[in-house]
């Protein structure tokens, strides 16, 4: 096998620090949040056959997506495996150097990287966290995630951004719920108090014309994101992403209702980006477009 030579040019430091022992072929998607957190997707790379990573400062989590990986050496000392198995998840905790050696090739991942001040703040809410390898995971609702990961990378869906913020932390929690064998120490639903709820949502309504996003939501209540992320849910059932469209929808409704606006000045004022991205989320909400939702409102004037 040859010795790793090649690097990534993505721009991406957990990413170009891997040695590759063929010229790789360039990651398909990035998204880059605010506190971060990395995700992005790697195609199938037969003609790489030998990957090398060193210790890195920050946690990387590996959805497999295609092709059995079966493996010339142990990935690493704290990971004897010899097979990584597709629609599965690894996760490597910082500091822990890899070298993958397989003969068919590098098989499509979409990764996921973690930085110590996400961890930190996760165990600062949770009093533990488990940094130990592991490989194989076929958690049910993990893969569930990181499958939803996979299909919004490859999409231009509205408020793109903090559907990936809000899977972020999702992945985080389910990765060490199943490295814990348990559910996190503490309970989630007792930090987001009634009061707490309804600064949340009267943030939200506040700011719907413009990016809402998931540190923000946190910090108007004062939790970490990761926090706030589990505790709405754990409260209201829904997802935070899933609550700010929800309130971008119902907006769009009242303005239908009561004013004489365009569609592209409504678009703008509940937060979207284009009168399209407002038109395709109103119809996947409501199973209608504006215009046709408010004629069966028995509203005949047409929305101008």
């Amino acid at each position: 096998m040859s010795v790793p030579a090649f690097r990534h040019e993505s721009g991406l430091p957990g990413l170009d620090h891997v040695l590759c022992s063929a010229p790789p072929v360039p990651h398909r998607h990035a998204s880059v949040l605010d506190d971060a957190v990395t995700v992005f997707e790697l195609p199938a790379q037969p003609h790489v056959q030998e990957v090398s990573a060193p210790p890195l400062d920050l946690d990387v989590m590996i959805y497999m997506l295609d092709g059995m990986m079966a493996l010339a050496r142990p990935l690493s000392d704290g990971l004897p495996v010899r097979s990584l198995r597709p629609r599965t998840v690894m996760f490597l905790p910082a500091g822990t150097a890899t070298t993958w050696q397989a003969a068919q090739g590098q098989a499509g991942v979409v990764h996921l990287h973690v930085p110590r001040a996400v961890r930190d703040t996760w165990q600062n809410g949770n009093g533990t966290y488990c940094a130990c390898p592991a490989a194989n995971i076929d958690d049910r609702d993990l893969i569930r995630s990181f499958e939803t990961i996979h299909r919004v990378l490859a999409q231009d869906v509205p408020f793109r951004r903090l559907l990936l913020q809000g899977l972020s932390y999702m992945v985080v929690g389910q990765v060490q719920a199943r490295l814990h064998s348990a559910q996190p120490v503490s309970s989630p639903s007792r930090a987001m108090t009634p009061g707490r709820l309804r600064r949340v949502r009267a943030y939200v309504e506040e700011n719907l014309g413009r990016e809402v996003c998931l540190e923000d939501m946190a910090a108007s209540v004062g939790l970490s994101a990761s926090h706030f992320a589990r505790a709405f849910r754990a409260e209201t059932g829904i997802s935070p992403y899933a609550y700010v469209v929800q309130a971008r929808v119902a907006r769009v409704k009242a303005e239908l209702l009561h004013s004489r606006r365009t569609l592209s000045e409504i678009a703008l004022d509940c937060g979207f980006a284009t009168q399209s991205h407002m038109t395709e989320t109103f119809r996947r909400a409501t199973g209608l477009p504006p215009a046709r939702w408010l004629r069966a409102q028995g509203r005949n004037v047409e929305v101008p």
